[in-house]
């Protein structure tokens, strides 16, 4: 920081005061949605609705970089368009676009909600299919692609797994491509065809499986597979079941139980809320869920910042405050704390130095 402060800034820089304040970089939503009204035709919609939307979703919890997960056919392409080109202000927004679902396996919470990822525009019937949509997803420019290796479909099945074969051929486009596969595994027989599909990140723990064995916790960390474990969203869905809370309570258990084994044997854990998903974008559940899990404030620092920037192929230019590192439009006042009590949250947005 003193080699920052000696540096000369440029004639006309706007300076920002940040006596008795705290810089971090930019955070990381490793994974959100851009789902739901606000994000239908975006191409059209006005710059100043956009922006609010994502200052109060995203913004204000100090996002900078949004991985979409799941969004309709050409949305999120859009919104990247018009933050790059200036029109919208907002954090910077990489994206899956459609996610791919098994044959006949659109989830349950997807059905009837008219979010434009249902049905035919997401299920895959063979290997073939999937490869060529994969190909024309990332050739439009998604990041990566979503794999639901693990769809809830309900009823007798319960969970529907993707073929084998089929979320192969998928991960291989994007890693031929060099972008992340992430998956949805949902449960264990998710979680096998996942690693069979060579995913680099698993989306969220897998509460329903257990607590994950020693084996299964090696081979996620030889494989360099991350996880982002999307606490907060698993208790509020659980309870939304209106099951009784012991159950609430191992559930929710196992899935700290899998952060805690994963950053203990020195796996990546990265930071997510499925926010859009859930209409919930504050953050202060999911950061009391992780320090329940025991990560201090460190591990929860890094899994908002260095380690979705390495996990991303970034570390040279993000996830740091270094000289020569991309820069945030936000700056944050440092408040008292509503996470817990050994790590600040920041909530004041400072002007865009131009």
């Amino acid at each position: 920081m003193a080699a920052l402060a000696r540096s000369p800034s440029p004639a006309g820089t706007r300076t920002l005061d940040a006596s008795g304040k705290v810089v971090v970089a930019g955070f990381w939503n490793s994974h959100a949605h851009l789902l739901g009204p606000a994000y239908r035709n975006v191409g059209k919609a006005p710059a100043a609705k956009l922006e609010s939307t994502l200052r109060e979703q995203y913004g204000q919890w100090g996002f900078t970089t949004v991985y979409d997960l799941a969004s309709a056919p050409g949305e999120a392409q859009a919104l990247v368009r018009r933050i790059e080109a200036g029109e919208v202000t907002g954090p910077r927004v990489l994206s899956t676009g459609v996610p791919f679902f098994p044959a006949g396996g659109t989830p349950i919470y997807v059905r009837g909600h008219d979010l434009g990822i249902e049905g035919d525009v997401a299920e895959v019937v063979d290997a073939e299919a999937g490869r060529n949509r994969a190909g024309e997803q990332l050739a439009q420019g998604a990041r990566g692609v979503k794999l639901f290796t693990g769809s809830i479909v309900g009823g007798s099945e319960g969970v529907r797994l993707m073929d084998a074969a089929v979320a192969s051929a998928i991960g291989k486009v994007a890693r031929d491509r060099g972008q992340p596969v992430f998956a949805h595994a949902t449960d264990a027989g998710g979680l096998v065809v996942a690693l069979q599909a060579g995913a680099d990140v698993l989306a969220h723990a897998t509460p329903a499986s257990g607590p994950w064995d020693a084996a299964t916790v090696q081979r996620l960390v030889a494989e360099g597979v991350a996880l982002v474990p999307t606490l907060a969203m698993f208790e509020l869905e659980i309870r939304r079941e209106q099951v009784p809370e012991p159950v609430v309570q191992r559930l929710v258990g196992n899935a700290q139980a899998q952060v805690a084994a994963l950053q203990a044997a020195g796996g990546q854990v990265l930071f997510g809320t499925d926010a859009g998903y859930i209409e919930d974008f504050d953050t202060t559940r999911e950061l009391q869920l992780l320090a329940a899990a025991g990560l201090d404030w460190r591990q929860v620092l890094a899994s908002l910042t260095t380690a979705p920037a390495r996990m991303f192929g970034e570390a040279d230019a993000r996830g740091r405050i270094a000289p020569g590192f991309a820069a945030t439009w936000w700056c944050w006042g440092r408040t008292r704390s509503r996470a817990w009590r050994r790590w600040p949250t920041w909530h004041t947005p400072c002007a865009p130095a131009s």
